[in-house]
C-alpha cells in the first residue's frame, strides 16, 4: 500500500509539472504577442510623427494661404493664464517673404483640443479666428519652427482637415458679369503657372498677366505684382510690385491694399501716409476691415 501511494503521489506530481509547462508556455506566447503588439503600436506612431513631421517641414519652407500653424504659445509670452498654453494660426496671405497669419480666438490647455476643436467643426465659425493680422517673414517662421514655437503644420485639402469641414457654415459668392475684361487673361495666367510642365510656361504665364493687368482687372494686377515679388521668372522688382497694387488698390480692392502695405514697409522711399491719401483723393473707399488709417492733418 505504502508504495502504491508513492506511485500515484508520483504521477500527481508529473501531471502538475505537465501543467506548470503550460502555463508558463501560454504565458509566453502571451507576452510574446503583447510584445509585437506594442512593438507595432510604437512602429505606428513613429512612423506617423515622421510623416507629420516630413510634411510639416515642407510647409513651413513653402507656405500657402490656407496652411494652419499649431502654436505652443507658452514660448511666445508668458502673459498666459495656467490654462492657455496652445494655439490655432491661419495662414491668410503670402507676399514675396511676408507671411500673414491670424491667430485663433481660443487658447488650449492640451494639445489634442486643438484636434477636437476641428473635429467639432469649429473652425467653420466665422469669427473662430481674431481679426488682427500679423506678419512674419519666411526665415521667421521657419525659426518658430525650429524652436518647437510652431510644433506643426497642417494643409487643408477640398476644405476638410483631418477630414473634417473646416470652411465657414455659409460662403457668399460675388457674382461677376459674364463678360470681364482682363479675366480671360487672368485665368490663363494663373493655370500656366500651376502646370510649370514647361520653363515657357512662366514666360507665357507673365505675358498673360501683364495682360490682364494692362487691361485693368485687379486680380491679375495683383498676381502680376506677386511675379515681381518672387523671383521665379522676372527679376525681384519692388517697384513695380507696388506701382500694380497701387492700381488694383485704386479699384478698392482689399487684397491689393493689405499687400500695398506689406511691400511698401520693405522699401526706403515708400510711405503708407501717401498712399492712403492717393486712394482718399481717388475716392476709394478705405473701409478695409482690420487696417488701421491714421493720416496727419
Amino acid at each position: 500500500m505504502e508504495v502504491k501511494k508513492l506511485t500515484l503521489s508520483s504521477h500527481r506530481l508529473r501531471n502538475i509539472f505537465q501543467l506548470q509547462k503550460v502555463i508558463t508556455l501560454n504565458h509566453l506566447i502571451y507576452a510574446l504577442v503583447c510584445i509585437v503588439l506594442v512593438s507595432a503600436y510604437w512602429f505606428y506612431i513613429a512612423h506617423a510623427k515622421h510623416e507629420m513631421d516630413q510634411h510639416s517641414e515642407q510647409y513651413i519652407y513653402t507656405p500657402q494661404v490656407g496652411d494652419f500653424y499649431f502654436l505652443d504659445f507658452q514660448l511666445i509670452t508668458e502673459n498666459l493664464r495656467p490654462n492657455e498654453k496652445f494655439r490655432l494660426a491661419k495662414v491668410v496671405d503670402v507676399t514675396g517673404d511676408i507671411v500673414t497669419l491670424l491667430y485663433s480666438d481660443f487658447f488650449y490647455s492640451q494639445k489634442v483640443q486643438i484636434e477636437r476643436a476641428i473635429k467639432y467643426g469649429h473652425l467653420r465659425y466665422h469669427d473662430y479666428f481674431q481679426g488682427k493680422r500679423y506678419d512674419f517673414s519666411k526665415q521667421t517662421l521657419v525659426t518658430m519652427y525650429n524652436d518647437k514655437v510652431i510644433y506643426r503644420v497642417e494643409r487643408a485639402v477640398n476644405q476638410k482637415l483631418f477630414g473634417y469641414l473646416i470652411s465657414p457654415e455659409n460662403i457668399e459668392f460675388r457674382r461677376e458679369p459674364l463678360f470681364v475684361l482682363g479675366k480671360k487673361e487672368y485665368l490663363a495666367g494663373i493655370d500656366l503657372l500651376r502646370n510649370r510642365y514647361l520653363e515657357v510656361n512662366l514666360s507665357q504665364a507673365f505675358e498673360q498677366l501683364l495682360a490682364s493687368a494692362t487691361l485693368g482687372y485687379p486680380q491679375g494686377q495683383v498676381a502680376l505684382a506677386e511675379l515681381y515679388l518672387n523671383n521665379d521668372f522676372i527679376d525681384k522688382n519692388l517697384e513695380q510690385s507696388l506701382y500694380w497694387l497701387l492700381q488694383a488698390s485704386l479699384q478698392s480692392h482689399k487684397p491689393a491694399i493689405l499687400k500695398y502695405i506689406i511691400v511698401c514697409k520693405q522699401v526706403a522711399n515708400c510711405h503708407e501716409y501717401d498712399f492712403y491719401q492717393t486712394l482718399l483723393t481717388a475716392g476709394v473707399n478705405l473701409k478695409v476691415k482690420h487696417v488701421d488709417v491714421k493720416l496727419r492733418h
